[in-house]
């Protein structure tokens, strides 16, 4: 990992700096014990891992402020990356990853801080407890390490470099060996059985060709079958439209049969009409004067009709006429019958 850039907002001790390690090849950070400078490493590794001395990651933020933020361009594997990490008080972490592609920077961040910080580690190849014991010397140990002897100092490297984990890692691969061992051996095993199996399968095959070349043989014969069956299928297929060729004619006949039977009918009727005809026209004369004498009759019906009809309407006259006179006569012998009583009243008054 090589630094190219570490910009510091409120970050422990520091407000606002910016360092700048473009252009160098080796740099050496000064001063007096609490100046501050282990925090600039510290603000790296918060930076990239989220991790810090400080036992929450609200103390390292500035006491005079609100928020911190850590801005880390570097590069790794040739290739450059920028982590942007950032906390308010009383709320969770920002975290953005970035890496640079054709002069501008790419996030690569997830939704999630936590799958953000695995996209990270992954892309870095390094954890947090491997960079602090291989990056630098831990506080109060470099006399330590300066002072003591080779077998000393070995151990001194091996608990800051964790060498212990390389033995354990040693004694798995014994055992994951010894297991391979052992798989090795069953797979030799399985092998052997593979292969008795495979001179097994030869005899087979060649079981096989001869009962290929039996069913070959089949094949051609059953072939030749087919195509007998075909010819007479095909022969069949003539008889059969021959067949209904002549079903049809058969029909056809049948149907002209009835046909002539039915037109025979008609002629017969026609000539029976024809002769009907024959019988009407020689017996048109008669008809002609029996017609007359239909016509003479309806003639007399109708004045006879007429003459009842008028001595209908004179009776309903005279009837009318009767009733009128029977009226007038009542209307009279009542008023004479007034007269005579009013006459015999003016005699009684005479007297």
């Amino acid at each position: 990992m090589i630094p190219l850039q570490l910009t510091l907002k409120n970050f422990l001790s520091y407000r606002e700096t910016v360092l700048d390690f473009r252009g160098l090849h080796t740099a050496c950070i000064c001063g007096a014990n609490g100046a501050g400078k282990s925090s600039l490493l510290e603000a790296i590794t918060w930076a990239i891992w989220g991790k810090s001395r400080t036992a929450s990651d609200e103390d390292i933020i500035h006491t005079t402020a609100n928020y911190v933020r850590v801005d880390f361009e570097f590069i790794s594997y040739e290739q450059s990356y920028r982590v942007i990490r950032s906390r308010q008080r009383g709320k969770s972490a920002t975290l953005d990853f970035q890496v640079k592609s054709k002069n501008k920077f790419i996030s690569l961040s997830a939704k999630r801080v936590r799958d953000t910080q695995d996209i990270i580690v992954a892309t870095l190849k390094l954890d947090h407890e491997t960079f602090i014991n291989s990056a630098y010397l831990r506080q109060g140990r470099a006399d330590e390490f300066m002072l003591k002897g080779a077998t000393d100092r070995k151990q001194v490297l091996a608990e800051l470099l964790k060498l212990n984990q390389y033995q354990q890692l040693s004694e798995k691969a014994k055992v994951l060996a010894k297991e391979h061992e052992i798989k090795a051996k069953q797979l030799k095993v399985n092998l052997d059985r593979i292969t008795q199996q495979i001179e097994e399968k030869r005899d087979i095959n060649q079981q096989q060709e001869t009962i290929n070349r039996e069913i070959e043989k089949s094949q051609k014969l059953q072939q030749l079958d087919r195509d007998k069956l075909q010819i007479i299928k095909q022969k069949d297929s003539h008889r059969q439209a021959w067949l209904e060729q002549f079903t049809w004619h058969q029909n056809k006949q049948q149907n002209l049969d009835k046909e002539r039977k039915q037109l025979d009918q008609e002629k017969s009727q026609l000539v029976r009409k024809i002769h009907e005809s024959e019988k009407l026209i020689n017996q048109e004369q008669e008809i002609i004067e029996k017609y007359e004498e239909l016509l003479l009759l309806q003639k007399q019906e109708e004045t006879l009709s007429h003459q009842f009809q008028l001595s209908q309407d004179i009776q309903e006259k005279k009837q009318k006429i009767e009733q009128e006179i029977f009226k007038k006569n009542n209307q009279l012998q009542l008023q004479i019958r007034q007269q005579q009583t009013r006459l015999e009243q003016l005699e009684e008054q005479e007297k």
